[in-house]
C-alpha cells in the first residue's frame, strides 16, 4: 500500500455576474436552480460577483473526457450570468 500523497487534477471556472452576492447566493442556494453538488464560491467584485466552481478529475476519467466536460461548463455559466442578471 502507497503512503504517497496525491492530488487529483483539477479546473477551477470563474464567471463575473453583475447582480450582488446575496442574490447570486440565495439563486444558488435553491437547489431547484443548481442541483450539482460541486465546490463553489460567490465572491464580492465591486457592485457585482464572482462566481467560481472547481472540478476535480476523478481517477476513472481520462484527461481528454474531463477536459470534454469541464467545457461545457462554460454554457451553463453563461446561462447563470443570463438569468442572475435579465432578473427572470
Amino acid at each position: 500500500m502507497s503512503t504517497t500523497a496525491t492530488t487529483a487534477r483539477s479546473v477551477t471556472k470563474t464567471v463575473r455576474i453583475d447582480r450582488p452576492v446575496a442574490d447570486v447566493f440565495a439563486f444558488l442556494a435553491d437547489a431547484a436552480n443548481w442541483t450539482r453538488q460541486v465546490p463553489a464560491r460567490v465572491v464580492p467584485n465591486g457592485t457585482g460577483s464572482e462566481f467560481m466552481i472547481t472540478f476535480f478529475q476523478p481517477p476513472a476519467f481520462t484527461d481528454t473526457f474531463f477536459d470534454e466536460q469541464t467545457a461545457l461548463v462554460d454554457t451553463e455559466l453563461a446561462t447563470l450570468k443570463q438569468v442572475l442578471e435579465s432578473g427572470a
